[in-house]
């Protein structure tokens, strides 16, 4: 069974939400053995309102949407791997500091 590594990084104010970023690290995962979690694979949650902040990049789902389902997405995997600026993202940070506490390596 290959480790899953969920991908965090910035989306919100970046360039087409920083898709490329997202999409090269998960092949380089791929290529190293591990089976990558992108976020951008990760629907948004719709069993409820829409909730939480406006994201640029979407206009009908909010921060609530997107975050609700990611943070499950993360509860499944093994380990985290960051991208350049998850630092200055309100969800990467999230998501590194509960791969952190759940003991998940970063790869």
């Amino acid at each position: 069974m290959r480790m899953r590594v969920y991908i965090a990084g910035p989306i919100n104010g970046m360039l087409n939400g920083n898709q490329e970023a997202f999409k090269l690290r998960a092949e380089e995962l791929e290529a190293r053995g591990y089976e990558p979690i992108n976020p951008w694979d990760v629907p948004p949650d719709h069993d409820g309102p829409c909730t939480g902040d406006p994201v640029d990049h979407e206009p009908v789902h909010r921060y609530g949407c997107y975050m609700r389902k990611d943070l499950e997405a993360l509860m499944t995997c093994d380990a985290i791997s960051l991208l350049d600026g998850w630092e200055r993202s309100r969800g990467a940070t999230v998501e590194e500091a509960v791969a952190k506490i759940l003991g998940m390596p970063q790869v």
